[in-house]
C-alpha cells in the first residue's frame, strides 16, 4: 500500500503497515475470519486512525487486478484470496453498516478510488 502526501518516519506515517499487520494476525488471535465486505473499526466506539479522519477499513476486492490474479493456489492446494483495505470515513462506515458494502461502490466510482492510499481523498459517502 503506497501512501501519497508528505512522507516522514513518524509513528503517524506507519499506520498503514501497522493495520495490515494487525489485520493479518486477527484471524489467528481471535479465532475468526476476514472476508470481502467486512469492516474493521478503530476501536469501539471508532476513533480516527493516526492523524486522519478515517475510523476503520473495508476489506475489498483489488479491483485493478486481472481476475486471474484474485486467487492464488499454493503447491499444497490451499487457496489464497487477494484482498485490499480501503480506509473509511465515518460517513462511509455508517453507509456500509446501514446498507451494506455495495452501497459504497457508486461513491467510490464517483471519486475515482485508486489502489494507492490517499489520506486526502474525497469522501465517497458525500459524492
Amino acid at each position: 500500500m503506497a501512501v501519497t502526501g508528505p512522507e516522514s518516519h513518524t509513528e503517524s506515517s506507519l499506520w498503514p503497515a501497522q493495520w495490515l499487520r494487525s489485520i493479518a494476525r486477527l484471524p489467528h488471535e481471535e479465532q475468526t475470519w476476514i472476508g470481502l465486505g467486512h469492516t474493521i473499526p478503530n476501536g469501539d466506539p471508532p476513533e480516527p486512525i493516526a492523524d486522519t479522519r478515517f475510523i476503520g477499513v473495508l476489506v475489498a476486492v483489488p479491483f485493478w487486478m486481472p481476475e486471474e490474479f484474485l486467487e492464488l493456489t499454493t503447491e499444497s492446494g490451499e487457496t489464497i484470496a487477494m484482498m485490499f483495505l480501503i480506509p473509511l470515513y465515518p460517513e462511509e462506515m455508517e453507509l456500509k453498516l446501514r446498507e451494506g458494502p455495495a452501497a459504497l461502490v457508486p461513491g467510490f466510482d464517483a471519486i475515482g478510488l485508486q489502489p494507492a492510499l490517499d489520506i486526502r481523498r474525497r469522501n465517497a459517502a458525500s459524492s
